[in-house]
């Protein structure tokens, strides 16, 4: 059963072929094991940081809920280089 508001591999390739994406890389990136893994860690970490929707910003591997500037941003990302928080 898919779930609710899924899209078919055929849509899929349709909006590729849509925005200009090498259509054959796409569909072989698709079928590609290690980025379904990558996806799906990426859903697991993003879900339990508390995103539920998009867009979401989150700075090393944390949600990011502060102004969407550009210095509140580079502050937040260094802070999270050098340890503190953003």
């Amino acid at each position: 059963m898919e779930a609710e508001g899924a899209v078919s591999d055929q849509e899929l390739i349709r909006y590729a072929r849509e925005v200009g994406l090498d259509v054959e890389q796409f569909a072989s990136d698709v079928r590609d094991q290690a980025a379904l893994s990558g996806i799906k860690e990426g859903k697991l970490m993003c879900v339990g940081s508390g995103v539920n929707g998009t867009p979401t910003l989150c700075v090393n591997g944390l949600r990011y809920d502060g102004p969407v500037t550009e210095e509140a941003l580079k502050a937040a990302i260094q802070a999270a280089l050098t340890g503190g928080t953003g």
